[in-house]
């Protein structure tokens, strides 16, 4: 799905409270890792997503111990022939 997505800084930031309520809805997937990794001078310890079927990108929020959701996220444009849907359809089904 994200070969050859075009990355970017996000629009916004994230907010960890507003982030929080947020999660209680709709379909997320978090990825953790078991080091502190960093793109472009933003650490992160986890990636949360938002999956939305039939989007074309999607904001990668950032998590540390120290803000939680809280700051600047990265965007990841998809390709025009690809959407989220078959992820969503995949992480449905598990």
């Amino acid at each position: 799905m994200t070969d050859d997505a075009l990355e970017m800084p996000a629009y916004g930031v994230s907010l960890d409270e507003l982030t929080r309520r947020e999660m209680t809805a709709g379909l997320w997937v978090e990825f953790e890792f078991k080091d502190r990794l960093a793109r472009h001078n933003m650490p992160f310890e986890k990636l949360l997503v938002k999956v939305e079927e039939g989007y074309r990108g999607f904001n990668l929020i950032r998590y540390t111990a120290e803000a939680g959701y809280s700051g600047r996220c990265f965007y990841l444009q998809l390709n025009d022939d690809k959407t989220m849907s078959e992820f969503a359809n995949t992480l449905k089904n598990i």
